[in-house]
């Protein structure tokens, strides 16, 4: 039931739910109306306290404006690392709901400590107690209690703007918060680089960009298919010519007869367009609701469904599906990377800006 409600609100929020979408969007005007005052109430209130902070322990919180699948989570572990190249002992703040996300910051940067809890001031008074003297808080921006120097915020390409705010649409709060900001970046997948630059330039017509703003915009591109045992998070080739996983030549997936896109994201269609990029193949999606922990039932029934096609996930649906290896059969994970369009240098100077350059390290 969960799966099917979230598939027919994001087709209600982009216009595609025809004329029932259409009269449920009436009916949700009062709903968005009471999210937009309770929202702006609660913001008042955190715009007139201040925060608290931990001593020793500088915050960046990485974040989106509106729901999911802008790409926050790969955006938060490339923060991490310019911080571990600058010197810096980071550590990864987030709520605890999903537990993808953490097993995916902890495979993606196992050196780096990874601490999930609601309370995220517990969190950081725990990554301080670690050694750390900074946190990256990943989905961080509507959670205020924690005191931070940096909100870098992601908007998606693919939103309407102007948008409707929850119910209604994909906005947690309304544009005007982005005011908060410090680096706002405009993330795409399929849509042209025209496209993103044109929602930056509609952001500053309306004035809720700050003075002093960091702009930015980055591709979030498929760029291998790894066998799904063979994976090795945070790489996309786990072979190397000499031998490396007992494989000297990429291993292939035969996709001549279309193939199957499995996943648990908040935004599942854009990853089959993904795997379709990538295969050149029909690609029948099997989508579950985001977070969504597999059994052993989901996999059987997955395979069967497949009919002997191969089934691509993503790298957050791969750390739950390791366990499943004999059950998927013919299983790739679609590594994505981070494909800066422009401002990869200002959002670095950026960070070092707000934090105070340490040291360059190598690597």
């Amino acid at each position: 039931m969960r799966g099917k409600l979230e598939t027919f609100a994001w087709r209600l929020w982009r216009g595609e739910a025809g004329l029932s979408g259409a009269f449920v969007s009436v009916l949700l005007f009062p709903l968005e109306g009471l999210w937009r005052l309770v929202t702006r109430v609660r913001n008042r209130r955190h715009d007139r306290a201040v925060a608290p902070r931990v001593d020793g322990l500088a915050i960046v919180s990485v974040g989106n404006l509106a729901v999911g699948g802008t790409g926050k989570t790969p955006v938060s572990a490339w923060v991490v690392s310019v911080l571990k190249n600058s010197g810096y002992r980071p550590a990864v703040l987030l709520s605890g709901y999903g537990e993808d996300e953490v097993a995916l910051h902890r495979a993606w940067n196992p050196d780096v400590a990874v601490f999930a809890a609601a309370d995220r001031g517990e969190a950081a008074k725990a990554a301080r107690a670690e050694g750390c003297d900074v946190a990256v808080v990943d989905d961080g921006f509507q959670h205020r209690r924690l005191g931070r120097l940096l909100d870098v915020v992601l908007l998606s390409a693919a939103d309407p703007l102007p948008g409707a705010v929850l119910p209604r649409g994909p906005y947690r709060e309304p544009l005007s918060a982005l005011r908060r900001a410090g680096v706002v970046v405009v993330t795409r997948r399929r849509h042209e680089l025209a496209v993103a630059k044109s929602r930056l330039e509609a952001l500053r017509g309306r004035g809720v960009l700050s003075d002093g703003v960091t702009t930015a915009g980055a591709r979030l591109a498929p760029e291998a298919a790894v066998p799904l045992g063979r994976w090795v998070p945070g790489s996309a080739l786990p072979w190397n010519g000499t031998g490396q996983n007992g494989a000297s030549e990429p291993p292939t997936y035969d996709a001549s007869q279309g193939a199957m896109a499995l996943t648990a994201i908040a935004r599942p269609d854009p990853f089959r367009d993904d795997v379709e990029e990538l295969t050149g193949a029909a690609i029948e999606l099997l989508a579950y609701p985001d977070h969504h922990t597999f059994s052993a039932g989901d996999v059987r029934r997955a395979r069967q469904a497949a009919r002997g096609r191969p089934i691509f996930v993503t790298e957050k649906d791969a750390v739950k599906l390791k366990g499943h290896l004999a059950e998927l059969g013919d299983a790739w994970v679609v590594v994505q990377r981070i494909a800066w369009d422009w401002g990869e240098e200002e959002v670095r100077e950026r960070l070092r800006a707000v934090l105070g350059e340490k040291r360059e390290t190598s690597g």
